[in-house]
């Protein structure tokens, strides 16, 4: 599911700009759905917070209200993608000095739903094409980007394991060994209850058995006899020993 949130005070725009998505999406097999705000409020702060894939289009008022909402994204979020679109070039600058790192800076003249058309179906393309773990559960499917996720460790009871990533948690009814089987070399089984991504390994801890990630999330399933084995397969400086 992709989420698009399309913000701005000027009905007749927002009108267009919902248009021009739907006509992106149209020939595309992906749920999606489109939410709609003319205000910054909590119902917008609880979408950032959210774990899911968020497409942003950004209307910059005469006030800039824009630059602002883009601000507020940006400090709790940095994977989802922003585009602002403007009557004028005027906020620019304000754009690359707050860093706010946008796919897109849309002038609204003729033809601009051309452009956010391009930009969201390039949007789709580049979400898409990453390397993701697709799976079901409770009826939902889920798409986690290979990157996203720390490591995996099958519960002790159950025929189900847990997803630890970079920004939640999540469940898959499946064996660790057939996760194993399916995910990419940058894997590593560290403990026969245990995946881990070697990628988003910060350190590890060799008295205390413990792999820390680069977000400080850490695992402390880590057999003796796969040690060895690990330090060769991660290409780390500073090793704690």
């Amino acid at each position: 599911m992709v989420n698009i949130i399309v913000y701005g005070e000027g009905k007749n725009y927002i009108k267009k700009d919902i248009k021009a998505i739907n006509m992106a999406l149209a020939k595309y097999n992906i749920d999606y759905r489109i939410y709609v705000f003319n205000s910054y409020n909590e119902d917008f702060e609880t979408i950032i917070n959210n774990n899911l894939i968020k497409i942003y289009v950004l209307n910059i008022d005469s006030g800039g209200k824009g630059i602002d909402v883009a601000l507020q994204i940006r400090k709790r979020e940095v994977n989802s993608v922003i585009i602002l679109i403007t009557d004028c070039n005027k906020y620019q600058n304000a754009v690359f000095l707050n860093r706010l790192m946008v796919l897109d800076f849309i002038c609204r003249t003729n033809g601009y739903e051309t452009r956010l058309c391009e930009d969201v179906i390039y949007t789709l393309k580049l979400i898409y094409e990453k390397r993701s773990f697709v799976f079901k559960y409770n009826h939902i499917v889920y798409r986690i980007p290979y990157s996203q996720i720390n490591y995996i460790e099958k519960e002790p009871t159950i025929k189900r394991c847990i997803i630890h990533t970079v920004y939640g948690n999540y469940y898959v009814v499946n064996s660790i060994q057939r996760l194993y089987d399916i995910l990419g070399s940058n894997f590593f089984r560290s403990h026969q209850s245990c995946i881990v991504n070697v990628c988003n390994i910060k350190k590890i801890n060799m008295v205390n058995n413990i792999i820390v990630f680069n977000n400080g999330d850490y695992t402390m399933l880590f057999s003796d006899k796969l040690k060895k084995e690990l330090i060769e397969k991660v290409d780390l400086t500073g090793i704690k020993m």
